[in-house]
């Protein structure tokens, strides 16, 4: 089964809606972590972000568009008391939307038959 396009803008949409709610409420007290690891959090959910993405805009406006949310929800995390803005989230994440733009092109080369590509 596909999706149609308006499905995968809805399911685009829910999908950061939840990372916006997920990224504004208050942390849980949970055990120890690893060192960064909230960094490697961002970045793996910006690959993911930006390879769904990235079939429905133009590379560039995945880019751009996805760095103003995440700027957007580290503004918002500065404004609550439980969450804190970090310069380095909006760097875990630009990483993340690199690596997800960049797996989403060698699929584009490696995976599709020769005939798709053109």
């Amino acid at each position: 089964m596909r999706l149609t396009r308006r499905a995968c803008w809805v399911l685009g949409g829910l999908w950061l809606l939840l990372i916006a709610l997920l990224s504004l409420a208050p942390l849980p007290a949970v055990g120890p972590e690893l060192p960064q690891g909230d960094k490697l959090k961002h970045a793996l959910a910006y690959v993911a972000l930006s390879h769904w993405f990235v079939q429905l805009l133009s590379p560039w406006r995945c880019v751009l568009g996805l760095f103003a949310y995440g700027l957007l929800i580290e503004i918002l995390q500065a404004q609550t008391t439980s969450r804190q803005a970090e310069v380095l989230d909006l760097v875990a994440n630009l990483a993340g939307i690199a690596l997800g733009l960049a797996l989403m092109r060698w699929r584009r080369l490696w995976w599709m038959p020769p005939a798709a590509q053109r």
